[in-house]
């Protein structure tokens, strides 16, 4: 899914896949998270930004989460 949007470039081949993973799996944090890579990859940012903060509220320890919400 990620290789998708970012390293290949393709979001909207990953929109569905992240999508359906949260469906899937609304519980698993990082799930959270993948949408957010596809919507910064189509530059909406906003929707990004929020698709992160939703993942940081589920897993403050997380490093990744650290890493960008943690001054």
């Amino acid at each position: 899914m990620a290789c998708y949007a970012i390293y290949f470039g393709k979001p909207a081949l990953a929109a569905p896949l992240a999508q359906r993973a949260v469906i899937i799996d609304p519980l698993t944090a990082i799930n959270h998270w993948m949408p957010g890579g596809v919507y910064w990859m189509e530059g909406k940012y906003d929707l990004a930004l929020a698709s992160a903060a939703e993942y940081y509220q589920m897993d403050p320890e997380s490093l990744m989460a650290k890493e960008h919400f943690e001054v």
